[in-house]
């Protein structure tokens, strides 16, 4: 990416970070993150010309290490376990407030938020590094949760 660097802050190039995940998983249809918002807009800046091998970075996924400096590494097992089984019990549903509060469990659920949160991580990575001065990340917000929760502090999802 160095490479892609010029003398001036200004001038940077803004790299574009996303993934074919969100093409390939979802929230459900009546789930208010349902409208294919980073796929429709990857489509879009690529009819453009905006993205080009230059500046389009295919997300990766945080790794368990990544999301535990966060996130209770329970809580990551729950929702990793849920995406796998394609449910949760009762318990562990009740808990962690899986499948509840616009929080469903759908296939890729774990997936899709590991590699919001990888772009996102990436992103700031990219400008602390100061390979370019912009990065777009439309995966990001992609999740809400607590460190040991899936919903956000106001507890509306």
């Amino acid at each position: 990416m160095l490479d892609r660097l010029s003398s001036s802050p200004n001038s940077y190039s803004p790299f574009f970070i996303a993934s074919e995940i969100y093409r390939t998983t979802n929230h459900g249809r009546h789930h208010p993150l349902a409208i294919p918002r980073v796929s429709l807009t990857m489509d879009i800046c690529r009819e453009l010309g905006w993205l080009h091998p230059g500046n389009f970075i295919d997300s990766p996924c945080a790794t368990v290490r990544d999301l535990a400096r966060f996130h209770d590494p329970v809580y990551i097992d729950a929702v990793a376990a849920a995406e796998r089984e394609g449910d949760a019990p009762d318990n562990i549903r009740r808990r962690y407030q899986l499948g509840t509060n616009g929080n469903p469990i759908f296939d890729g659920m774990y997936s899709r938020s590991a590699t919001a949160c990888g772009g996102g991580m990436l992103g700031a990575q990219i400008l602390m590094n100061n390979e370019t001065d912009r990065v777009y990340a439309p995966g990001g917000g992609q999740h809400h949760a607590r460190s040991d929760l899936a919903r956000c502090r106001s507890g509306l999802s």
